[in-house]
């Protein structure tokens, strides 16, 4: 089992002592720069990680790599206004459709077609109410999705 990393203190992962199958990159989103970890193979199904408030991509550390194993290209960005991501000064640039066009920008970036989005608390309200998710089941604070888009 691999351990846990230990919680950044800027939010970088190459300056910490990650599973060497984790990628760092900044995903375009429109406006935004979006910080995010990656894990497993480019080509599997993608599983988007959104955390809640306070937090940042490190909320999902332990989840990274056992979702990778599993089989599924793992990407946990850090939203709008946290940690590396771009934060915008204006409270107006934080409304919840805004939020969930950001995630649409990132299933554009990573050419996803189809993506599992798992989220919880400010993460699964930022998601937003789209006609094309559909529910496909639910474990404690965790909500899993299946996105379709045309």
């Amino acid at each position: 089992m691999t351990q846990s990393p230990v919680a950044p203190r800027n939010g970088r992962a190459a300056e910490h002592n990650l599973p060497s199958t984790w990628r760092e990159r900044f995903i375009d989103a429109g406006a935004m720069s979006l910080h995010a970890i990656e894990a497993g193979e480019p080509e599997a199904p993608l599983l988007l990680l959104l955390h809640g408030f306070p937090e940042f991509w490190f909320a999902w550390r332990r989840h990274i790599e056992p979702l990778a194993t599993a089989g599924y290209h793992v990407v946990a960005i850090d939203q709008r206004g946290y940690n590396l991501s771009t934060k915008p000064s204006e409270v107006a640039e934080y409304k919840l459709v805004l939020l969930r066009n950001d995630i649409i920008h990132v299933l554009d970036a990573l050419g996803a077609k189809r993506a599992y989005v798992m989220a919880h608390d400010w993460g699964a309200t930022s998601r937003g109410p789209w006609p094309s998710i559909m529910p496909i089941g639910s474990s404690g604070l965790s909500f899993w999705m299946r996105v379709i888009r045309s």
